[in-house]
């Protein structure tokens, strides 16, 4: 097998730094706080415990954050993109899902 040329040894460089980060990534702590994908309208809270509240009325959300001291708004609310099993901060595997 011949030496890699330079662009070849960048290429890996990359790929091997972006496997470690991905697995950094999902080795690391679930990001707490208010989340929901861009094509729905349920809101979910990912909390300490491994669970994920999905809030089935706005009345249940408006309950929760008054027991946190938060305003009873849709603020602090953040978008997310992926489903549950990729990039996904607020899930990670084995996290059930709970309706309130």
């Amino acid at each position: 097998m011949g030496k890699l040329s330079k662009n070849k040894k960048v290429i890996l460089g990359v790929a091997v730094v972006s496997m470690v980060i991905f697995l950094l990534y999902r080795m690391g702590k679930r990001k707490v706080g208010y989340w929901k994908y861009l094509d729905s309208a349920a809101v979910y809270y990912s909390g300490k415990s491994g669970d994920i509240i999905a809030f089935q009325s706005p009345e249940s959300f408006n309950a929760h954050r008054l027991t946190l001291g938060q305003p009873q708004d849709w603020t602090g609310i953040e978008d997310v993109k992926e489903p549950y099993e990729t990039f996904n901060k607020y899930y990670k595997k084995g996290d059930a899902i709970v309706d309130v």
